[in-house]
Order: structure tokens, then C-alpha cells, then sequence
């Protein structure tokens, strides 16, 4: 787990300019990585972790349809102090899963590096753009798509308590 975390920083190293470590020595070249490469590792985690909340979402969804047709009780909503307390299942995962990710762009970029000169700053602004860029659309489509099932789930939710109430012919 910590090395898909800070490898992204040490691969970063290779970009670094050699004067930078002649006048920062060792710990200002690694530092450097890490500055850079914490945030692309944290943007590599959110298109991740928008695909854990979006099934996540579907199956409290299909739950509450279950929980209709087998007369459960509705269970309320937590309020927002308990929703903050509760530990988050896919914090771990979705960052394990963006480390990984972090570390094949950069590989990608240092074999670019290899053949081209690139330019660090842009490159990792633009590599961090288009992931977001990623993110932004995967969570409109999630939500789009969660709207549905939603309404969905509600009409059958509907269905099921209208054919509790009508009387059963015998």
C-alpha cells in the first residue's frame, strides 16, 4: 500500500533537473517528486472512486426494493454527523487503485521522457487536467444514470405497496 502511494514521487525523480539536486541535495529532489506526485496520485483516485459510489449507490437502490417487497421497515437516513463519522469503505481501495494508476502515467511519461524532452510542469498539469477531465465526466454520466434507476426503483417501490393495498380476490 505505501509504495503505490510513493512510488509515483520516486519515479518523479527521474524528471527532476540534476542542479536541482546539486543545490537541494537528495531530500530537495525527493521532496520535489512528492509535491508532484501526491496530487496526481490523489486525481488518479477519483475516477475510482467515482465507479466504487456509483455501484454503491445502485445497490442501496435494488436494497431498498428488496426491503419494500419483503416488508421491511424503512430505515432512516443518518444525518450528516454520522455520515462524517463513519469510516469510508473505499478510502483505502480507491487510493491503492489511483497509486497504481499514478505510477502507469508516469511510467508512460518517463518513456515519453526517454525519447522527448518534456517539460514537467505542463506535463503534470495537463496528465492532472485530463484525469479530472475524466472524473467530471464519469460522475455526470453516474448521476445520470443513478437519477434513472432511482425513479426506477421508486416505481416499483410504488407498485409494491399499491398491490399490498388492493384487496386479493379469492
Amino acid at each position: 500500500m505505501v509504495s503505490a502511494i510513493f512510488l509515483p514521487s520516486s519515479l518523479l525523480v527521474y524528471f527532476t533537473r540534476p542542479d536541482l539536486f546539486t543545490r537541494f541535495g537528495i531530500a530537495g529532489g525527493l521532496l520535489f517528486g512528492a509535491s508532484c506526485g501526491f496530487p496526481l496520485v490523489f486525481a488518479c483516485s477519483c475516477p475510482w472512486y467515482a465507479f466504487y459510489w456509483a455501484a454503491s449507490q445502485a445497490e442501496k437502490h435494488e436494497q431498498r426494493v428488496s426491503d419494500a417487497l419483503h416488508n421491511v421497515p424503512v430505515k432512516d437516513d443518518p444525518t450528516l454527523a454520522e455520515q462524517v463519522a463513519t469510516d469510508d469503505p473505499f478510502e483505502w481501495s480507491t487510493l491503492l487503485l489511483g497509486g497504481w494508476t499514478a505510477n502507469l502515467v508516469l511510467y508512460v511519461l518517463v518513456m515519453i521522457a526517454y525519447y522527448r524532452p518534456i517539460q514537467l510542469g505542463k506535463t503534470l498539469l495537463l496528465t492532472v487536467a485530463i484525469v479530472l477531465g475524466i472524473w467530471l465526466v464519469l460522475a455526470v454520466l453516474f448521476t445520470i444514470a443513478l437519477k434513472k434507476r432511482k425513479r426506477e426503483a421508486d416505481a416499483r417501490i410504488e407498485s409494491i405497496y399499491k398491490a399490498r393495498s388492493q384487496p386479493q380476490a379469492c
